[in-house]
């Protein structure tokens, strides 16, 4: 809830297209998805990185980390979904394996 009233506020105060509302957006998504809320996470990882390539370009050391931070993210979540379908595949196996006499 604190981040995204904190993101409220610098919203207001300093409009969208501003470094600091893009550090907000990062920040927020982190604790989103530090708790495991990945799905509100990405969207603002997205737009944190929209503000920066606008604020400050591609190649500025802020954009391109965060930028760093998406893709380990990404990877992670990548990692946990090849997880689970390992898991389902078990799953299945169990399910259509045969009965014990």
């Amino acid at each position: 809830k604190m981040g995204k009233k904190s993101l409220k506020i610098l919203r207001a105060t300093l409009g969208e297209l501003h470094a600091d509302t893009a550090r907000g957006y990062f920040h927020t998504a982190g604790l989103y998805y530090e708790t495991g809320a990945v799905a509100k996470a990405l969207p603002m990882y997205d737009t944190a990185i929209t503000i920066l390539r606008t604020v400050f370009g591609d190649s500025h050391p802020y954009t391109v980390g965060v930028c760093d931070e998406l893709k380990t993210v990404c990877t992670s979540v990548a990692a946990f979904l090849g997880q689970l379908d390992t898991a389902a595949q078990a799953a299945k196996r169990a399910k259509t394996a045969p009965k014990a006499q």
